[in-house]
């Protein structure tokens, strides 16, 4: 029993945080260097709208195949397209004044991967890309890429430099997006969701003590950007008929009515990984949780450190890191240009640990993608430190260090640091600081959700164009759900 319950203690990352930054474009005020242009194609759209395009560092992309931030964008008109001899709609693009990037110079100012490109049409006027945790494609959307043949599949991969035209670069749009977002609150008696750094701590002495599990719900979503530009998110779905709602909250979740509920409404989409096809749940896709028991199941949830919450003059919430360091990266690298720190959270884990997929899954279909309101979430102490000059690893998002409160040693439980597998040296608790911490949950689709995010915040929605009084066109959702944090202690 014990052992099974310790993996929480023992999990690391497999991917950086997810805190959303919006894509500007940093290198407009300068001499063009390196452009990408090309044809868009829209496949099976016979009415189409705007369209953003996203450049991202090959080995840095974001959701679902990673937590990379878009190096810059671009913008095509719903008037720029056309129907071509074949009836698809086409428009032209130009992305210009990319750095660098060519794998036989390979340096810290060229970065050598690469750029994937990625495109979202928008179908219902709700995207702005200068949000942060509101932003992201809605359920009617339509999404797509470069990819390496004309067939679709897997992303291309695009190097340019020495003041090149990449010309005849074509992007499809093919993919629908038939779910909704991950709209969610956090469930804590109407409090933020407090954490115990020394719980965590404690664990190494007694590992059942540490399994610290709360509770998120999705939620509908009922605001909008000024007069004409609404984000209306309807749910969250319809729970499963005739189950016992004191029944389901103490479950690994609260599945959605499969009949009565709407594709399009707000919900965790949850799917239990069987890459393989051998019947049997597979196991975490990064080592470290592998090892330790975590299953391999989608969402996924990161969080970040914001710093310790106080009001600025203006009564407005700011964040205070007083040991956040700040220095520069190539533009072009896809690397952060601040000290971080991030984490994972485990959704349905301590439950899923004991009972496998099917214990969670619905009867006869246990690895078939189902829809979920409500879901339990562990917490595992473990974060990266992201800074100049972290010593443990290195990834596409620049250096960092695990710290991880079990490293410790005490010689009544454990002589040496056998409860650490990632380092030897003794963390203290306070290496994980105290604080308020945002949390995103990612989607197999790569849509995803922040909290808290500006809908909660009236200074942050004014200064993107949220309607200030961000009036609810229903009942079913309240503002202040949006600006809870979740703090360690």
């Amino acid at each position: 029993m014990t052992l099974r319950i310790s993996f929480l203690m023992t999990a690391a990352l497999a991917l950086q945080g997810c805190d959303y930054d919006p894509p500007m474009n940093w290198n407009s005020d300068k001499e063009a260097k390196n452009v990408i242009s090309g044809t868009l194609v829209a496949q099976g759209i016979d009415a189409p709208s705007d369209v953003t395009l996203f450049v991202f560092a090959a080995d840095n992309q974001g959701p679902p195949f990673g937590t990379g931030r878009p190096l810059t964008f671009s913008t095509v008109s719903a008037s720029s397209f056309s129907a071509n001899a074949s009836g698809q709609q086409t428009a032209a693009y130009a992305i210009p004044y990319l750095d660098d990037s060519d794998p036989e110079n390979d340096s810290e100012n060229n970065p050598g991967a690469g750029y994937v490109i990625t495109a979202l049409m928008d179908m219902d006027d709700n995207f702005n890309p200068f949000a942060t945790g509101t932003v992201g494609a809605t359920c009617g959307d339509w999404t797509g890429a470069h990819y390496e043949t004309l067939e679709g599949g897997t992303r291309g991969t695009i190097y340019v430099s020495g003041g090149e035209v990449a010309d005849n670069i074509t992007v499809t749009l093919d993919t629908p997006i038939e779910t909704q977002r991950p709209a969610f609150l956090q469930l804590s008696n109407d409090h933020p969701i407090t954490l115990s750094r020394a719980q965590g701590r404690a664990s190494g002495a007694d590992p059942a003590g540490m399994a610290q599990n709360y509770r998120i719900r999705s939620t509908a979503v009922h605001t909008s950007y000024g007069d004409n530009y609404p984000l209306d998110l309807n749910g969250p779905c319809a729970p499963e008929a005739g189950v016992d709602p004191a029944t389901c909250v103490t479950a690994s979740n609260c599945k959605c009515d499969p009949i009565a509920a709407d594709p399009c409404d707000t919900a965790f989409r949850v799917q239990f990984i069987d890459a393989d096809g051998d019947g049997v749940h597979d196991p975490y896709p990064a080592v470290l949780q592998a090892e330790n028991g975590l299953k391999d199941v989608w969402p996924r949830i990161y969080i970040e450190y914001q710093g310790l919450p106080e009001s600025d003059q203006n009564g407005d919430e700011v964040f205070r890191w007083e040991e956040r360091e700040e220095y520069e990266w190539p533009i072009g690298s896809g690397k952060m240009n601040d000290e971080r720190i991030v984490g994972e959270s485990y959704p349905m884990a301590f439950f899923l640990n004991f009972g496998g997929a099917a214990a969670s899954a619905p009867a006869g279909a246990p690895f078939d993608a189902f829809s979920a309101h409500e879901m339990s979430v562990s917490w595992s102490p473990v974060v990266r430190r992201y800074h100049e000059n972290a010593v443990d690893y290195d990834d596409a998002t620049g250096p960092f260090d695990i710290i991880d409160v079990r490293c410790f040693r005490d010689q009544d439980v454990y002589p040496t640091f056998a409860t650490c597998p990632v380092s030897q040296r003794e963390v203290a608790v306070d290496e994980i600081p105290v604080g308020a911490w945002n949390m995103t949950v990612v989607s197999r689709t790569g849509q995803t959700w922040t909290v808290p995010n500006e809908i909660g915040s009236p200074a942050m929605a004014y200064a993107i164009g949220i309607d200030e009084a961000m009036a609810s066109t229903s009942g079913d959702f309240q503002v202040n759900t949006q600006s809870t944090y979740v703090i360690t202690e």
